[in-house]
């Protein structure tokens, strides 16, 4: 990493280039496929030169923005195959940024439940709906608010530290996420499993919160490096404000998002379907970040 100084702001430069390769026992076809992994820009994160690499070359693809607003890339393919490739790489230029340079408005919105306006009730609306009740949740979520006096961003802070602290995380680079109830009771889980259980434990207290995956610029393991997954809350007068109860910090300009949805499958980095019998595959991510000088932009 190479810091410099832009006008008194220290700016990070990376080079991020992300393989994913799914391997088949037998030929297959692939039906369209979703990709999600083109970053999005914004609070203190730059992207240039994205480009996404497929083999085979598929027989068609476009580029469009989603029902959340995420950029995807559609794929559409002909012919057997038994191997899928895709390749994103990116610059990225990353600022020092202040997560909590806001204010809550109006002042009510910082009590819990928050009373969302009647303009934002109807958008905001799919992100306050839990799966199923989730009792211990509840228990957990509304226990942790009355610590704080049921203060909007304290409980932020408090839920995204106890998760953080008590929870061990464990890597499972496939696999829908838990529900949150099991890691709340098995105290253990991915970045992904932390993110569901700091969801519902958001919107038990009425707090509007989605599901984010990304990458994370300032990992300590930078030999091996997964795709990372994290939680935002929409706060009246701040607006999609992120926290990653993995590292137990609320999200700046060192992560960087590229999807977001209602539930996890909404963000999923790939979907899409197959035709093929009793066929077996297998999966491999490797994710290299590397520092870029200042120069090369």
């Amino acid at each position: 990493m190479i810091p410099t100084e832009d006008e008194g702001v220290v700016i990070m430069r990376f080079y991020l280039t992300h393989e994913t390769t799914y391997t088949y026992s037998k030929p297959i076809f692939l039906e369209p496929h979703t990709v999600r992994l083109h970053p999005r820009a914004g609070n203190g994160i730059r992207v240039r030169n994205f480009k996404l690499d497929v083999n085979p070359i598929p027989a068609g693809q476009s580029e469009n923005l989603d029902l959340y607003g995420n950029t995807v890339n559609h794929l559409w393919f002909d012919g057997m195959m038994q191997e899928l490739k895709l390749t994103t790489s990116f610059e990225v230029e990353s600022n020092s940024w202040n997560p909590f340079h806001f204010i809550i408005n109006p002042p009510e919105a910082g009590i819990l439940p928050v009373s969302y306006s009647a303009e934002e009730l109807p958008l905001i609306h799919p992100y306050l709906i839990r799966c199923s009740t989730n009792v211990p949740v509840t228990a957990f979520a509304t226990a942790t608010a009355q610590e704080v006096d049921r203060q909007t961003l304290p409980y932020l802070s408090k839920l995204n530290d106890r998760i953080s602290g008590m929870c061990e995380r464990i890597i499972r680079p496939e696999g829908a996420p838990y529900p949150p109830t099991a890691t709340l009771q098995q105290l253990k889980g991915s970045c992904r499993d932390l993110a569901v259980l700091f969801i519902d434990a958001c919107r038990a207290v009425g707090l509007a919160a989605r599901f984010v995956s990304g990458y994370v610029l300032n990992e300590a393991d930078a030999g091996e490096r997964d795709l990372h997954a994290w939680a935002e809350v929409y706060i009246p007068g701040a607006g999609w404000r992120g926290f990653d109860p993995s590292q137990g910090v609320a999200t700046s300009s060192q992560h960087v998002p590229v999807a977001s949805g209602r539930i996890s499958s909404e963000a999923a980095p790939v979907s899409g379907a197959i035709r093929g019998n009793n066929v077996k595959r297998d999966f491999k991510a490797q994710i290299v970040l590397s520092e870029l000088a200042q120069a090369a932009l």
